[in-house]
């Protein structure tokens, strides 16, 4: 098994650390497993004044990652 560690990003067209796991899961016969790190400590911070992260982003991302399992 091959882990990918997702943190910033759920893409998987255009993802060159996703793409070398694949690469490695396939020469060795194995699977890849999408790990995904939420910091929900690190959506929270604030700068300038204002939320980092909103509601929309976190939607979207918790929506990305549902779709990874598909």
């Amino acid at each position: 098994m091959v882990i990918w560690l997702v943190r910033d990003t759920c893409r998987v067209t255009d993802n060159p650390v996703l793409h070398r796991a694949c690469q490695i899961a396939q020469s060795r016969g194995a699977q890849v497993l999408a790990l995904a790190c939420l910091e929900p400590r690190r959506w929270a911070d604030q700068q300038f004044g204002l939320s980092r992260v909103g509601s929309h982003w976190m939607r979207f991302r918790a929506e990305s990652l549902r779709a990874l399992r598909q």
